[in-house]
């Protein structure tokens, strides 16, 4: 439709629309890229499937974070909307997963975050927004100024703890798999506490001596040999 167009081009423009609005849109949408599908499935499905479903994460990101709790948004339209979103942009996950927070309190009989915290299990919805906020964590997760971080850090607190201790799990991990993948020959004093705690195939290929570690030695060798 024009309206569903229009946000997509502006995502911002989205917190001046009703969630019902919105979800109707969503869903006479959803009509129209079935019937797509069906006339050419090849070019209507896989990487221009997830990439609309991007654009659209941005739109109902900024619908429901203007909404209000149980007023404006119900639990369950929240759901109906993440059902039209089978990937999540990075810059729309962690405004969901704040949403997400805000509607399960404001359901919770006693009001107290204690009773939704409880809940050990990460949701399939909460595992697919830490996987895009893992995806571009240095964009997402890391301010470019201490105003930002900031910004970042009460952003943060509005998460559930499961959901921060993921996070916190999957960026360590991530972060200490992409310094062992580094191009640099040389290991670092962190990288040396890694491999010392991971035994894998990267011990073995980040241990092997540099080029120029090879020509040193065959160099001091030769040189030793000359003298005797």
């Amino acid at each position: 439709s024009k309206l569903c167009a229009y946000l997509v081009k502006y995502p911002s423009e989205a917190r001046l629309v009703q969630p019902p609005l919105l979800l109707n849109t969503l869903k006479k949408r959803a009509g129209f890229v079935k019937k797509l599908k069906g006339e050419d499935p090849r070019t209507f499905s896989g990487r221009w499937e997830a990439e609309r479903s991007r654009m659209l994460s941005l739109v109902v990101a900024e619908c429901c974070k203007a909404a209000k709790p149980a007023e404006d948004l119900s639990y369950f339209q929240f759901y109906q909307f993440l059902s039209h979103l089978p990937t999540v942009d990075s810059q729309a996950a962690l405004t969901l997963l704040q949403v997400d927070r805000k509607l399960q309190l404001s359901t919770t009989k006693d009001k107290h975050p204690a009773t939704y915290d409880r809940q050990k299990i990460m949701t399939s919805f909460e595992e697919k927004c830490v996987a895009a906020l893992l995806e571009q964590w240095r964009s997402s997760m890391v301010g470019r100024n201490e105003k930002e971080n900031e910004k970042l850090v009460e952003s943060l607190q509005d998460l559930s703890p499961r959901v921060l201790a993921k996070l916190l799990v999957r960026i360590s991990a991530k972060y200490e798999h992409e310094l062992l993948m580094s191009e640099d020959y040389a290991i670092t004093g962190r990288q040396h506490e890694i491999l010392s705690r991971r035994p894998s195939k990267l011990s073995s290929r980040k241990t092997t001596a540099s080029p120029k570690h090879k020509m040193d030695s065959r160099g001091d060798s030769n040189k030793s040999g000359a003298a005797e």
